[in-house]
């Protein structure tokens, strides 16, 4: 299940795209760069997705206000940047008093709370600056290759030019992070060529940074049991409704679900499934005996496919 901070994204760039934990949805905004499971400050993420898929569906402009009602005037909540006339405008005048150039390009439908970045490196897209819509505040999404590497949110203008020049300009992660004034980086790390086992290592570097800042003891213990369990650490994880599951493929669609793990909040047991939705098969009260139970799951063609396991020629 994606959670999602705030943006509004043009449906132009409307992509498939991995969200908290490798959940997928087909949606207009990424996934949220917090990582902590208890509290999304992501309605206006939410009301947006709404009003964009609506906007999708019948063929016409949606208004921002008719979703959710008591939204500020964003001429109101950004005057600064109304008297630039958008987002991208007030952007390059604050990147021009530090020296900067930017190229960004003006979203036609949110003109003062979104505009979009062009990187040159080729698997670098999805990448936009947004601005919150009830608290004067901008996050800042950039994928490569469809998945989130660099997402975070702060209330300085001033502080985007940098970052935003960094990564359309092809710096490295670590690169863009030291010229960040806030926790920027998602975990994961770029997969250029898209080759699945380093993709696949990606998002576990992602789920486990994800799950040790979650402040969520049980499902850390859940992911690091599941790393450590080789049969599981080449596989794809990913995630629905906070619960665990994997694949044999980092892309979707993912292989058949074997397993789908819930873990609990404070007392309680972890929760077995075969897909997250499904009927409870067991109730267990560690990490370690929910990972052992599905590496037991594991059908014998996935194992044998797997890139711990690759299949040998005959």
């Amino acid at each position: 299940m994606l959670r999602e901070q705030a943006a509004t994204q043009p449906l132009a760039h409307r992509r498939r795209l991995r969200g908290v934990g490798g959940s997928t949805a087909t949606v207009s905004a990424t996934a949220r760069p917090c990582t902590r499971p208890m509290r999304d400050p992501g309605t206006d993420a939410v009301r947006d997705l709404l009003r964009l898929t609506l906007q999708n569906t019948i063929g016409v402009p949606v208004p921002f206000g008719s979703i959710m009602s008591h939204e500020p005037d964003p001429a109101v909540l950004y005057p600064d940047v109304a008297a630039h006339g958008s987002l991208a405008a007030a952007l390059q005048a604050a990147a021009a008093e530090q020296g900067v150039s930017l190229s960004l390009a003006v979203t036609p439908s949110d003109p003062l709370r979104h505009a979009t970045i062009t990187s040159v490196v080729p698997h670098r897209h999805s990448s936009y600056i947004a601005a919150w819509h009830h608290e004067r505040k901008w996050t800042f999404w950039g994928s490569s290759n469809d998945r989130l590497m660099i997402c975070g949110k702060t209330p300085d203008m001033r502080a985007l030019p940098e970052v935003i020049r960094g990564w359309a300009e092809g710096a490295g992660l670590d690169e863009i992070k030291q010229a960040a004034t806030f926790d920027l980086l998602t975990g994961r790390f770029e997969v250029p060529d898209n080759n699945p086992a380093d993709v696949i290592a990606s998002e576990w570097q992602w789920l486990l940074k994800s799950a040790c800042e979650a402040d969520w003891p049980q499902y850390q213990a859940l992911i690091e049991s599941a790393l450590a369990e080789p049969k599981l650490r080449g596989l794809y994880p990913f995630t629905s409704h906070w619960a665990l599951s994997f694949s044999t493929t980092p892309d979707y669609p993912f292989s058949p679900s074997f397993v789908s793990i819930d873990s609990p909040w404070g007392t309680g047991d972890y929760t077995i499934r075969e897909r997250w939705n499904g009927p409870a098969l067991h109730h267990v009260t560690t990490a370690a005996e929910a990972i052992a139970i599905a590496v037991g799951r594991i059908p014998a063609d996935l194992l044998q496919i797997s890139p711990e396991n690759p299949a040998q020629d005959s």
